[in-house]
């Protein structure tokens, strides 16, 4: 059920919340909706060419009448999800709709023009824009990006007003002024001249309708690629509409009821963690520090129109690197927002507590309300440094089985969606989390696994354990013209670095640099040469092909 749906169970202002990919809407009544400081005026009129896809009546036509077709689906969809969301404004003698206006808004805000057309017969409206579904949005948007059509600035898809039901822009924005306001309609004066907001009663903000509705389109004609139902724009959605066709989907909008189903979204976060090191192998992936606590944390929350049963859990922790002994399971049943323990986390069909997990983990979350999130927070320690591996870790989360829903033994592993109910991640209900472990003083990079590093053949390896900070590189070596390596500031505490590591391998042999003892440096930073054992304070290179040594640092 969508946020919007929820208006006919509360009259108050509330709040869908989810994560990642949940559906969050607002839900207003007698509010002023969020403006999307879109400056409005009439939309361009140009030719609307004939188009197979909405990316090609982006790049062929300056007219969002090039995609009327889907965009007219998908308002017949929003009316499906929930019903008043959008209908069409009636033909009065005095209003008058350009080429390009959908001429449809919420059912009170459709009322309250209504009203204010009859209460004023002797003076036309002149409408340049009023609904806008994710679909026209889109061009407007990739519009204004390139510079075409004369759009000055448009909002992102999915964050328009125009896109909720309660909008308008009109020519005569002066003479009506009293006429709408005074029907609710709210006018957002000279920075946006054109344009009026419906405010009153009854309003609610369908933010989001329009992309669910897109979304359930896409899937009913693509069940091979399903994405999920959840009426946010992201990434995912917007690959599909692209590639949609602007005249529409061979199968339409369709009001049945979805038989009752949990639908079942995860997170996995680590906590104090993240991606310190962006270059290389290990781009995107969280890096831990041997050693270390961290707090490993999941959230499985049930967005669908039923309740489930037995909802179970896989985990797998990538030992010998991450070691998780003990885990705490809450609920935020009746209270959404903030959670308590929850009796899953007692049930004997769980690990038990303050014992090793193991690599390969269970867990029961048994029976899941509509709306309910249950929380599981892990105590994990980083165990050993990963970068040698020849696999980068992953933690992998993933659901293995709501009764009658959803089945998944492995991870990666075949999965039963039934009836197609689990929206999540396209109906995959699995996460990864990619880590690498350091050594807490030493880093460590090669030609593959680089991460914060880049070749070159100039620099210095400078110390500062003082100040709790380490930069390395290579010095320049008119003798040897092989890939050296450069890489950042790591920020490590001044207390705990009692020296420090640096191992750089290449295809020719191996290069290591071991800092002296806390305390035998001054305050001042040093520049450090890599020398050859014989004559350390020579600043020669040490050579690639030597076996790997590690040589004290007494020059400075």
């Amino acid at each position: 059920m969508v946020c919007a749906q929820l208006a006919l169970l509360s009259m108050l202002r509330v709040s869908c919340f989810g994560t990642g990919v949940f559906f969050c809407t607002s839900l207003l009544v007698g509010c002023e909706p969020p403006h999307d400081h879109e400056p409005d005026g009439p939309e361009p009129l140009g030719e609307a060419v004939s188009a197979i896809s909405v990316q090609e009546a982006m790049n062929g036509s300056c007219s969002t009448v090039s995609v009327k077709g889907l965009s007219l689906q998908i308002i017949a969809q929003s009316a499906c999800i929930a019903p008043g969301s959008f209908v069409e404004v009636p033909a009065e003698p005095n209003i008058h709709f350009s080429n390009t206006v959908l001429p449809y808004l919420e059912q009170p805000a459709k009322d309250a023009l209504v009203a204010a057309l009859q209460g004023s017969p002797g003076m036309d409206l002149h409408v340049n824009s009023m609904l806008r579904t994710v679909a026209q949005q889109y061009l407007l948007y990739q519009w204004y990006l390139n510079g075409l059509c004369g759009i000055p600035l448009a909002a992102t898809p999915g964050n328009s007003n125009h896109e909720t039901g309660l909008a308008l822009d009109v020519d005569e924005y002066t003479a009506w002024k009293s006429a709408l306001t005074a029907n609710g309609f709210k006018w957002y004066g000279s920075a946006d001249p054109y344009h009026y907001d419906y405010v009153g009663p009854g309003a609610v903000n369908y933010k989001g309708t329009d992309v669910l509705a897109f979304q359930m389109l896409w899937n009913k004609n693509h069940p091979e690629d399903l994405i999920a139902e959840d009426g946010d724009y992201g990434p995912q959605t917007e690959a599909r509409l692209k590639q949609s066709p602007a005249d529409g989907f061979p199968k339409g909008p369709d009001c049945a009821e979805k038989p009752p189903k949990p639908d079942i979204q995860l997170t996995l976060t680590m906590l104090d963690a993240d991606d310190t090191f962006t270059d290389g192998a290990s781009k995107d992936r969280i890096d831990l520090f041997q050693t270390r606590e961290y707090t490993l944390e999941i959230t499985a929350s049930n967005t669908g129109n039923a309740p489930a049963d037995n909802v179970e859990l896989g985990i797998t922790m990538p030992g010998p690197y991450v070691l998780a002994n003990d885990y705490l399971i809450e609920t935020d049943f009746g209270h959404p927002g903030t959670f308590e323990e929850n009796d899953a986390n007692t049930d004997p069909l769980n690990p038990a507590h303050q014992t090793p997990l193991g690599n390969e983990i269970t867990f029961k979350l048994n029976a899941f309300s509509k709306g309910e999130t249950k929380r599981i927070t892990l105590p994990v320690l980083s165990g050993d440094p990963s970068l040698e591996s020849e696999i980068s870790p992953d933690i992998q989360l993933w659901v293995k089985d709501i009764p009658g829903a959803y089945h998944q033994e492995t991870f990666d592993g075949p999965a039963d969606n039934i009836e197609n109910s689990q929206t999540f991640n396209g109906g995959s209900l699995q996460l990864p989390l990619g880590i690498d472990v350091y050594h807490p003083t030493r880093w460590e990079w090669n030609t593959n696994r680089r991460e914060g590093w880049e070749s070159t053949n100039s620099g210095v390896v400078v110390a500062k354990p003082d100040f709790g900070v380490l930069s390395v590189s290579l010095p320049d070596n008119t003798a040897f013209d092989g890939p050296l390596a450069v890489g950042p500031v790591l920020n490590v505490s001044a207390d705990e670095l009692t020296g420090f590591e640096i191992s750089g391998r290449t295809d020719a042999g191996t290069l290591t640099v071991r800092e002296a003892p806390a305390g035998t440096t001054s305050t001042m930073a040093r520049v450090v040469w890599i020398s050859i054992a014989e004559n350390p304070c020579a600043a020669a290179i040490y050579p690639a092909d030597l076996p790997r040594m590690k040589l004290p640092i007494g020059c400075g």
